[in-house]
């Protein structure tokens, strides 16, 4: 038999013929054929929508949502009823891309909550996001908005796990809870209502005003969320948020500065990125608070260290000022914390000063015991935070990260719960100990504000051992040790850390002699080699 479609688009929907849990092809010519060997047999006939259709309410009035089990991503257009789009989105089991813009009349409220699948949405050209529109979306990650949009319903975006950032234009009223729980949000952008925004098109029903930020607007939102206030922005005078004012400043490189318009804590259970580089200005100052390990040996205790921004001022939770240890620089233990970070030869030393977006393993210089230590700066900029942050060294590579990801497992080595070495992650530790080579493919999901360990080389683990107790000082403040030097790519620039002036000379992999580079003292962005790889200093460079 055949299976014909009245009154729907064949290019967005097409028949589906099911025996049982069995789904038949047709043949060549379009005929489904059934092998009738038994009695009572049930013969199915569906209509599914394609993968990417764009559905009209014709071809909703004939398709089962339920039986489109490969259908990941759909269009909506026309006068569909809110009701049958919520029903629509509830039924559709892999949805995970929904482009509403082109819907007639509004959302009803929670219209896709608890969509898991949901990855990507385009919203209907509407006013109003509406009472908890996406509440519950844990895979969520992308959300294209309309301009005409001046309203964020109470819960809108409750729960969702995955967004990492969101965009709004001309907003004029946030109602409560609206990202609560959205613990990955590290920015939110408001910008002015441009003059040619198209007014919104999409039908609603009236309801009472929604103007105004309730005052639970950010309740629960990731404490290192930045929220970006663009010029003619009020900034709303009853909500605890970290606020960062956009103006536009022609002495600026970029002809816009970003300043922060109060102290920001940073809390390193949660993601953090600046998205833009910005300013703490006079009063205020940003911060980070955790809990370090006690040690005097220097093989053990070791906990990561990153910051989003250079300290001047470190504190313990009293309020006293700390020092940091570089073995030469006195005695009161309870006082004095340290640093260190890996030399180009792959050791670790202890290091004067920290710097932002770099890796570090942090400890206090005393026995035994733990306490809370505060790293401060004010009057600052914190930089935009690099897609990667990494250092360079002869078996491996210590890295960092601000926001919790995934990683695989075979090459990532995690500090242990004794801070006495970095181990394989996962599954790969008992591959590699029983010596047979396999390459296990697994991920591992690291936390925020992790440093961690990189290299490829089979081993289970690379044990850390820092000598803390000579008298003479290591590291880049040895001013009679060989040159110590810090390989970081940073924004896709390569950044060459040195502890003194010096020449380096660059090699191509054929061993090739490709050029000289004149460093200083400090930090050194380089920019006249082409793209490529690139031996400096026994150390391959990808450019």
């Amino acid at each position: 038999f055949k299976v014909e479609l009245t009154g729907a688009d064949a290019s967005q929907v097409k028949p589906m013929v099911k025996v049982g849990e069995n789904v038949l092809s047709a043949d060549e010519e379009g005929f489904y054929t059934v092998d009738v060997t038994d009695s009572n047999l049930d013969v199915n006939v569906f209509t599914v929508p394609v993968n990417g259709a764009n559905l009209s309410p014709a071809e909703i009035a004939v398709i089962n949502p339920e039986e489109a089990v490969d259908v990941t991503s759909i269009a909506l257009s026309g006068e569909i009823t809110p009701e049958d789009v919520k029903n629509l989105i509830d039924k559709l089991p892999a949805l995970e891309e929904l482009d509403l813009s082109e819907l007639s009349e509004a959302l009803p409220e929670s219209a896709m909550a608890g969509k898991e699948t949901l990855v990507t949405v385009t919203l209907p050209s509407a006013s109003v996001i509406e009472a908890g529109t996406f509440e519950g979306c844990v895979n969520l990650t992308n959300v294209v908005v309309p301009e005409c949009v001046n309203v964020i319903g109470s819960n809108s975006f409750k729960d969702c796990a995955s967004l990492k950032n969101l965009s709004f234009s001309g907003i004029t009223g946030v109602g409560a809870n609206a990202f609560s729980g959205c613990d990955r949000l590290t920015s939110i952008i408001f910008t002015a209502a441009r003059p040619d925004t198209k007014p919104a098109l999409v039908r609603r029903r009236a309801r009472a005003s929604e103007e105004g930020y309730d005052a639970n607007a950010f309740a629960g939102l990731n404490p290192n969320c930045i929220v970006y206030l663009d010029e003619g922005v009020a900034e709303p005078a009853n909500a605890d948020v970290n606020y960062v004012r956009v103006r536009k400043d022609a002495s600026s490189e970029t002809g816009r500065v970003y300043e922060a318009l109060g102290s920001i804590a940073v809390n390193p259970d949660y993601d953090f990125q600046a998205v833009n580089a910005f300013n703490i200005t006079e009063g205020n100052s940003i911060s980070m608070e955790m809990q370090l390990n006690g040690t005097n040996k220097g093989d053990q205790g070791w906990k990561s260290l990153v910051l989003p921004f250079s300290p001047v001022k470190v504190t313990d939770g009293a309020g006293k000022e700390m020092v940091q240890y570089t073995r030469d620089n006195g005695n009161d233990e309870d006082s004095f914390y340290m640093t260190a970070t890996p030399h180009a030869d792959g050791t670790l030393g202890l290091v004067s000063g920290i710097r932002a977006n770099a890796p570090y393993l942090a400890a206090l210089y005393r026995e035994g015991g733990a306490a809370i230590v505060r790293f401060i700066a004010d009057n600052c900029e914190v930089p935009q935070t690099p897609a990667e942050i990494r250092s360079e060294c002869a078996d491996y590579a210590l890295a960092a990260t601000l926001s919790g990801r995934d990683l695989a497992a075979d090459a990532t080595y995690l500090l242990s719960a004794d801070g006495s070495a970095f181990e394989v992650a996962g599954a790969a530790v008992e591959a590699f100990a029983e010596g047979d080579g396999e390459e296990t493919v697994n991920s591992v999901a690291v936390k925020p504000f992790t440093v961690y360990a990189v290299s490829d080389s089979g081993v289970s683990n690379f044990p850390i051992d820092i000598d803390v107790t000579e008298t003479k000082p290591v590291g880049i403040e040895t001013p009679d040790a060989a040159p110590a030097f810090m390989i970081s790519r940073e924004n896709g620039t390569l950044v060459i850390y040195s502890d003194c002036d010096t020449d380096i000379d660059v090699f191509d992999t054929a061993g090739q002699h490709v050029s000289s580079l004149q460093v200083v003292k400090g930090r050194n962005a380089v920019t006249n080699l082409a793209p490529g790889v690139y031996i400096i200093r026994s150390q391959k460079v990808v450019l």
